[in-house]
């Protein structure tokens, strides 16, 4: 009777396990790659930004993650601290986020692997999509520079086989780029300027003269943010033939010029810039003409140097520009012409200069 009992017993223990129970089961061990979420953390920004920073970034394999979170400070040390508290918590390598006050806007980096904090102050105009590009640009090579990238940790779990499709996405890595690509706006810029002026009291007799002139403009030190411009270059100018005389003379004096220069410029608003600029320069004077006691031809050249400093406003119309320049130039000496002993031309050491040019922005 017990033996009964216990065929029943079994039969339905058996009735009542899978399909398949009786099969060995083996449970497997597998290294599975792990990725930290890290990259950058974009706090509570506009959206033109957020999108500016994934397009500069993603490429390299950097994530770009945006929150609306509370900002740190805008005082030292305070901001570090604070922002270094923020990214262990966040788990990110990098917080970017943007600050307001009276005194005008800031970008704000911090770099977690060397506790390192940079502020950029951003151009008094609106957040367009160019003033957010170059800010992104200006993030990306920080990190660059700091070589803050995602890193992969590698984990060994025993575990059943994950499927593809149930991985999150916040843990896909982008493949690395095989070589850096080219940020045209990191290059310096060229720029071609044509200038036309009039000049005024530059020799005896006093007259105004129609003056031109051809610049390269080659800016060294690009920052793309900024709203100030350092530029060097270099110029040549010249002039048409001017006729004068005098009881013992009658001729044409000309004076051509070539030499270096150096400017800067601020955007004051989104079309107009201000600025500086000096040239230094040598120059030489030729004067041709007769004399009238005998009618003998008389030719004299002379070579000086001089220098010039003035005020410009510039027009923006990317890629060109309209310049309106006014200078004030000086000799380091004056120059004398005299023709059979008698003197017939004297320069002035101090002249003005009034007049404009069109610009051209090579690359």
């Amino acid at each position: 009777m017990c033996w009964a009992h216990s065929k029943r017993f079994l039969l339905m223990l058996c009735l009542a396990l899978p399909p398949g129970y009786s099969r060995p089961v083996h449970a497997q061990t597998k290294a599975v790659h792990v990725e930290r979420l890290g990259g950058v953390v974009l706090l509570d920004a506009p959206r033109e930004l957020e999108q500016a920073l994934l397009t500069a970034l993603s490429p390299w394999g950097i994530r770009v993650r945006a929150l609306v979170r509370e900002k740190p400070g805008q005082t030292l040390p305070g901001a570090a601290l604070q922002a270094g508290a923020m990214a262990r918590e966040l788990d990110a390598d990098a917080l970017v986020w943007l600050s307001d006050d009276a005194d005008g806007s800031v970008l704000w980096v911090y770099e977690l692997s060397n506790d390192t904090v940079v502020a950029r102050p951003l151009p008094d105009r609106a957040l367009d999509a160019a003033l957010a590009a170059a800010l992104a640009l200006s993030v990306k090579t920080w990190l660059r520079t700091s070589r803050a990238i995602p890193e992969t940790v590698v984990e060994s779990e025993v575990s059943a086989h994950v499927p593809e499709s149930d991985r999150s996405p916040l843990i896909a890595r982008e493949p690395e780029p095989t070589r850096a690509p080219r940020d045209s706006d990191d290059a310096a810029r060229l720029q071609i300027v044509l200038h036309g002026a009039g000049r005024r009291a530059a020799y005896e007799p006093n007259v105004t003269e129609a003056r031109y002139g051809v610049e390269l403009r080659y800016f060294p030190w690009q920052d793309p943010i900024s709203a100030t411009r350092f530029w060097l270059g270099l110029r040549a100018d010249g002039g048409e033939r001017q006729s004068f005389g005098n009881a013992a003379f009658e001729g044409t004096y000309s004076e051509v010029g070539a030499g270096a220069s150096a400017g800067v410029s601020q955007r004051v608003v989104s079309l107009f810039s201000l600025g500086m600029h000096v040239n230094a320069a040598l120059h030489r004077g030729a004067l041709s003409g007769t004399l009238l006691s005998d009618g003998a031809a008389a030719k004299r050249q002379r070579v000086g140097a001089i220098i010039c400093m003035g005020p410009e406003m510039e027009l923006l119309l990317e890629p060109f520009g309209i310049i309106f320049q006014t200078a004030l130039g000086a000799a380091l000496r004056t120059q004398r012409y005299a023709a059979d002993g008698v003197e017939v031309l004297e320069t002035n050491r101090v002249w003005w200069r009034l007049g404009g040019a069109a610009r051209l922005t090579v690359f």
